[in-house]
C-alpha cells in the first residue's frame, strides 16, 4: 500500500526528520518534549500518540501538511475493523476513480455513504465512526 494516513505515525516522522537532517536531540528540543520519548514515538513504543499540540509543532518543524499527523494519530485510536472498513474504502475509491471520470467523493463521510449505496447495505450496520475522525479524514 502506498504511503497513506492508515501507516503508523512514528516511522513517518522519523524518516521526516532523517530527511531534514535532524537528530533527536535537535527536534526535541525545537517541539519541547524528551528526546527518550520522541525515540519512543518513532519507534511506535507508546501506547498513546503525543498531545495534538506537540503533533502540530511536529508538523510545523517537519514540514507536514496541517493536520496530517494530527489525522495519522487518531486513525492510530481507531479500532483494527474501523481502520479495515476504512482501507476498504480508500480501495474502492481508487479503483472507482481509475475506472471513471465522474467526479468521486473527497471526504470520508461521501465514500461511506457511496460504499453502502453501492453495496445495498444499511448503514446502520456498518461500525460508527467518530465525529472527528469524519470530519479530519479527506481521501485524496
Amino acid at each position: 500500500m502506498p504511503e497513506s494516513h492508515l501507516q503508523p505515525l512514528g516511522p513517518k516522522i522519523r524518516r521526516q526528520r532523517r530527511r531534514l537532517g535532524l537528530t533527536l536531540d535537535e527536534l526535541s528540543s525545537r517541539v519541547g518534549i524528551s528526546k527518550p520519548y520522541l525515540s519512543l514515538i518513532e519507534t511506535g513504543r507508546i501506547a498513546n500518540p503525543p498531545r495534538d499540540e506537540k503533533l502540530r509543532r511536529l508538523e510545523q518543524i517537519l514540514g507536514f501538511a496541517e493536520k496530517e499527523l494530527l489525522t495519522h494519530a487518531h486513525l492510530q485510536k481507531t479500532p483494527e475493523d474501523v481502520r479495515a472498513l476504512l482501507e476498504n474504502l480508500l480501495e474502492h475509491k481508487n479503483a472507482a476513480n481509475a475506472a471513471t471520470t465522474d467526479r468521486a467523493p473527497n471526504d470520508l463521510s461521501s465514500a461511506l455513504h457511496e460504499f453502502v449505496t453501492k453495496n445495498n447495505q444499511r448503514e446502520t450496520q456498518l461500525p460508527v465512526l467518530k465525529d472527528d475522525l469524519v470530519l479530519q479524514l479527506r481521501i485524496a
